[in-house]
């Protein structure tokens, strides 16, 4: 068994977000085959629940439509849900 030592929270935080998004992944890519996009929209997700459409376009560089593209794929497959409105709600990664 392999012993971690964590200096601090900001570290703390990293390695156990780590691991719950390496979780996420296989759990959904054993199930689902997702395309290029979807994996990095989800990986955004999981790191940040609250992120809206715009700045996951910032972030991925690709137009907000893609952005509306790729969410809507990934509710029509039951791998996340808005949960809330548009401004104030967050997504939620759905387990199965």
């Amino acid at each position: 068994m392999t012993k971690v030592i964590v200096k601090n929270n900001a570290e703390r935080y990293e390695y156990i977000n780590e691991h719950i998004n390496e979780h996420i992944n296989e759990h959904i890519n054993e199930h689902i085959k997702l395309n290029r996009y979807e994996r990095l929209v989800l990986d955004a997700i999981a790191n940040n629940p609250k992120i809206n459409q715009n700045k996951l376009s910032e972030i991925l560089g690709v137009s907000k439509s893609t952005v509306r593209r790729v969410t809507d794929s990934l509710k029509e497959k039951n791998i996340i849900e808005r949960v809330g409105s548009s401004k104030g709600g967050y997504w939620r990664i759905i387990q199965d």
